[in-house]
């Protein structure tokens, strides 16, 4: 019994304390034209975190009846080995998704896009739509 005590009260901080890490995040809509040759779409919006955490990105509209999006956070100092290339699939509409890890307080940052399907691509400027929430 004192065990399922311990359990419940050690998951009620853990829950509330990515509830309180969320609240915190700045989120910004997100959305633009990525390029249909498959090269990568550099967005120059920077953005700067105020404290310690993860970026997360909600893809809301994926472009042109792609199966897949890329997109990569690029920090001011241009280093593209600190966060990896991440893939958003019909399966993560709606859903946050981490593009970013453990990334410091003060970082400003911008993001990528990219698509390589662009054979397969039903519209002549493909778009994508969403949210990027940051510490």
């Amino acid at each position: 019994m004192r065990i399922n005590e311990i359990f419940q009260s050690l998951l009620l901080i853990v829950v509330f304390s990515c509830l309180i890490s969320h609240v915190d995040a700045t989120c910004d809509p997100a959305e633009g034209t990525v390029n249909n040759d498959g090269k990568v779409t550099d967005f120059h919006t920077s953005r700067t975190t105020s404290s310690a955490g993860d970026i997360t990105f909600r893809l809301i509209e994926m472009p042109c009846d792609t199966p897949y999006l890329k997109i990569h956070v690029v920090p001011k100092s241009e280093d593209l080995t600190v966060f990896d290339w991440r893939t958003i699939t019909d399966a993560d509409l709606n859903r946050d998704v981490v593009i970013g890890t453990d990334v410091l307080a003060g970082t400003t940052f911008r993001l990528q896009t990219q698509v390589q399907d662009v054979n397969d691509f039903t519209c002549y400027e493909p778009t994508f739509r969403g949210q990027i929430c940051y510490p």
